[in-house]
């Protein structure tokens, strides 16, 4: 068994599910917010039915008749008294007489104030039900985006489905221990092979040993979140992990930017260049892993 060769065929395949997990990370950020209709608020009906001239008349009729219609009346019929004539009746006519205007001047105005808040109301609920039309025409656009999408994260889902069921083969081989059988581990393993650090995976100068110490020590980072965080800290390092996540990265980016430029073609989508490659490269990946594993299988028995 050529260990080396075995590393390579599994982080090959630990890659192509990292990208594959980005890939469909990146899709369904993209739709969650696609087709969500915008909660305008409707602006309320301010018709008063012909009603305002009447409550205007009664409204500043009482006010003409107090802040006016009393001052007047007190003069004019004091007036009026002091000149052989009668005080209240005076009064009364100069009040109801001050009432009158008002009641004319407030029925004017307040007709001309219901016909501007009907003009105001009309014009906002135009503006709403124009507001309304226009996004109803986004959240359709945005629900063929979202089906171009949900379209390609299938095709994505299937090829992961693939690729794992073949990753679940090579570690059914046995050939690397249960606790290291992931993408950091095995792809600083392979490190170790492919820069003659070491040759063996058990023994005091195994890989396994060799990545205990360095895990101790804190010269390198075993968990993929924490990978994330600290990216160009573990380039000199642990190279290969670190070229293998940028390329993914990379890769899953492209075919991000490709499904949503063409979101909205479910033709061009099911075209998508970005993916067709991919997956044209995956499956030349699982035809040789495959026959690897045949190869061992054989040899095995």
């Amino acid at each position: 068994m050529n260990i080396k060769e075995y590393l390579r065929n599994v982080m090959e395949t630990e890659k192509t599910i990292y990208t594959l997990n980005r890939a469909i990370s990146y899709l369904n950020y993209s739709k969650k917010n696609l087709g969500i209709c915008q909660n305008y608020q409707k602006p309320k009906d301010v018709t008063l039915k012909g009603e305002g001239g009447k409550y205007g008349a009664l409204g500043m009729s009482i006010m003409f008749g107090c802040y006016f219609g009393i001052p007047i009346g007190l003069i004019y019929g004091l007036y009026r008294l002091f000149n052989n004539g009668v005080f209240w009746g005076n009064f009364f006519l100069c009040m109801i007489g001050v009432s009158m205007i008002g009641a004319v001047l407030g029925g004017i105005l307040g007709n001309i104030s219901e016909k501007y808040e009907i003009e105001k109301y009309k014009e906002q609920l135009n503006q709403y039900n124009q507001m309304v039309k226009e996004d109803n025409i986004r959240v359709q656009k945005e629900l063929k985006r979202k089906q171009g999408v949900e379209l390609q994260i299938s095709v994505l889902e299937q090829k992961k489905t693939e690729v794992s069921e073949i990753l679940n083969n090579l570690y059914d081989m046995n050939i690397i221990y249960p606790k290291y059988r992931n993408f950091v581990a095995v792809a600083t393993f392979y490190e170790y092979f492919d820069s003659q650090i070491c040759n063996q995976l058990e023994g005091h100068e195994g890989a396994y040993n060799i990545f205990e110490t360095e895990i101790r020590l804190n010269a390198i980072i075993s968990k993929l979140d924490d990978i994330f965080n600290h990216l160009e800290q573990i380039r000199s390092n642990q190279y290969v992990i670190y070229n293998a996540i940028c390329e993914g990265n990379k890769i899953a980016n492209g075919i991000y930017q490709q499904t949503v430029q063409n979101a909205e073609n479910l033709e061009a989508i099911a075209d998508n260049s970005a993916i067709t490659l991919y997956n044209s490269m995956i499956t030349t990946k699982n035809t040789e892993i495959l026959k690897f594993i045949e190869t061992y299988k054989f040899i095995k028995n």
